[in-house]
C-alpha cells in the first residue's frame, strides 16, 4: 500500500493540539492501525508538541509548527518543523551562569517526556539549523497485528 501523507501547519498555542490529535487519529483510521498503537503514537506527538508549545509560551516567543505525517505498511513518521526559535539558552549573547543554570533547569522539566517519547517510539532524530527552525522526526515501526 502506498504512502498517506498529510502536512499542516499550526501556530504555536496549545489550544492547536486537539487539531494534530484529530488528524493523526483520521490517518490512522483510514490505515487501518490498532487502537493501542495509534494511542500511543499520538501521545507521544502530543507530549513532543506540548513541550514546544509550553517552552515557547515561557519565552515569549511565537511563530508557527509545521507537521507532515506519512503512514505506511511499515512505519509511521512525524516531522515536526519548529520555526519559534526558542531553543537559544543564551538570546541575548550576555546570560550569566546563574541565568544559564535557570534556564537549563526549566528544561529539565520537559526530560520525562522525552523518556516516555523514547519508550514509545523507535526513533527520535532532532535537527537544529540555528536562525531558521528546529525539526524534530518521530518514528515509529509498526506492528503487524491488528486488534
Amino acid at each position: 500500500m502506498q504512502t498517506l501523507t498529510r502536512q499542516f501547519t499550526i501556530t504555536c498555542n496549545t489550544s492547536n493540539l486537539q487539531e494534530m490529535r484529530q488528524n493523526l487519529q483520521e490517518l490512522f483510521d483510514e490505515r487501518k492501525i490498532s487502537v493501542r498503537e495509534s494511542s500511543l503514537i499520538v501521545h507521544a506527538a502530543d507530549e513532543a508538541l506540548s513541550a514546544i508549545m509550553l517552552h515557547a509560551n515561557e519565552t515569549g516567543s511565537h511563530g508557527d509548527i509545521h507537521i507532515t505525517i506519512d503512514i505506511n505498511d511499515v512505519r509511521c513518521s512525524i516531522t515536526i518543523d519548529d520555526n519559534t526559535g526558542v531553543y537559544e539558552l543564551n538570546g541575548n549573547g550576555g546570560a550569566t551562569l546563574n541565568e544559564l543554570l535557570t534556564s537549563v533547569s526549566k528544561l529539565k522539566k520537559y526530560q520525562i517526556s522525552l523518556l516516555m517519547m523514547q519508550e514509545i517510539l523507535d526513533e527520535i532524530y532532532y535537527n537544529f539549523k540555528k536562525g531558521f527552525q528546529n525539526e524534530l522526526i518521530l518514528i515509529k515501526f509498526l506492528s503487524t497485528k491488528k486488534d
